[in-house]
This record gives C-alpha cells, structure tokens and sequence, in this order.
C-alpha cells in the first residue's frame, strides 16, 4: 500500500504513517473487498495506458479542469507546483492558506 500511494507524492517522505494505518483499516470494512477487487481488475489498463500517454497531442489535465471550472460559477484555479495527488499531505501549509483565503473572500 505504502508503494502505490507514493506514487500519487513528488516528496514521498510526507506520506503519513497514520493515514496509512488508516486505509489499511478501512480496507477491512465490510464490503470493501468487492470494491478492492473491482479496481484492482482495472489496474492493468490504468498500467498499460501509461505507454500511451506520450501519444496524447493535447494537455488533457488542465484540459479537463478548465472544462470543469468553465461550468462553475466564479472559479478561482490554482496550482500548485512540486506537489503530487495529495496536495493536502504533501504541502498542507499551501492549501491551508488556499482556503483560508477563499473562506475571507
């Protein structure tokens, strides 16, 4: 578990050992298992696909969020720079000071 969420982390050390702890229990809950193995039998194409990526022509990320903002009514998008999926862990000093400024505004 601890290897696949370091891929989602540009600095790895910030995975902390509580929240992994965490999953980890929460896996055990009833009914998880059939939801574990529904994603686990997608995996091999998340993994395949990879070998493609190089292939797409467009930004399809940013692509993807301008269209999701573009629905929203007044749509503030931020980046952060030098931070993985888990934005919250990785740089939570950033995103505290996202939201506190969106909660003043």
């Amino acid at each position: 578990m601890r290897a696949v969420l370091h891929g989602g982390f540009v600095d790895k050390s910030k995975l902390p050992e509580d929240f992994l702890v965490e999953l980890l229990r929460s896996g055990r809950r009833e009914g998880y298992s059939t939801v574990a193995r529904a994603i686990y039998r997608s995996l091999g194409g998340f993994i395949r696909a990879r070998r493609r990526y190089s292939e797409v022509p467009v930004p399809f990320r940013p692509a993807e969020r301008d269209q999701v903002a573009s629905a929203l009514a007044d749509v503030q998008r931020i980046t952060l720079s030098r931070t993985g999926h888990f934005s919250a862990l990785e740089r939570p000093d950033e995103v505290a000071q996202i939201l506190l400024g969106a909660v003043s505004t």
